[in-house]
Parts: structure tokens; C-alpha cells; sequence
């Protein structure tokens, strides 16, 4: 589980690629949550979600859930205009 502010200093395409040479031989068991840096380009979020793709859930939602073991977890968008964000 990766709990937001996966790439710095903002969720740029370009501050994905550095993460996919670091963490990204992880990506396929990577269960990622954005945080504030991710939303901090002119795109939004767009580059995190295109780079994990379904893994990310659907970014009209603000969240995605999924089961580990006998748990079910709930990944929450804090920055969401629901919350006060954005």
C-alpha cells in the first residue's frame, strides 16, 4: 500500500517516471492512495492515474476498495472537494 505524496515535488508524468525507476518494480502490487502533491499540476491528477492505471481506481469516484486476506480496505481521496480540498 503506498499512501499518497508518491511522487515529488508534484504528480507530474515526469516525477512518475523517476518513481517507476525506484519503486516501479513494485507497481504491480502496488495498491497506490494519491495525496496533495499528486494533484499539484496543471493536469490535476491526471499523470497518477494514468501511470497506475485501474490500480487507481476510477478517479470520478474519490475511492476504491479491495480485499487482503480476510480485511476489506477502503482508499480514500483526501483531496476531494468533499473534505474541503481542491
Amino acid at each position: 500500500m503506498a499512501v499518497g505524496d508518491l511522487a515529488y515535488p508534484d504528480g507530474s508524468k515526469e516525477n512518475f517516471e523517476c518513481y517507476d525507476q525506484t519503486w516501479g518494480r513494485m507497481k504491480a502490487r502496488t495498491r497506490p492512495s494519491p495525496g496533495n502533491h499528486e494533484f499539484s499540476t496543471p493536469a490535476g491528477a491526471t499523470p497518477y492515474f494514468a501511470y497506475f492505471g485501474a490500480a487507481a481506481g476510477d478517479p470520478q469516484n474519490g475511492y476504491y476498495s479491495y480485499e487482503l486476506g480476510t480485511g476489506h480496505i477502503v482508499v480514500l481521496n483526501s483531496e476531494c472537494a468533499e473534505v474541503g480540498r481542491l
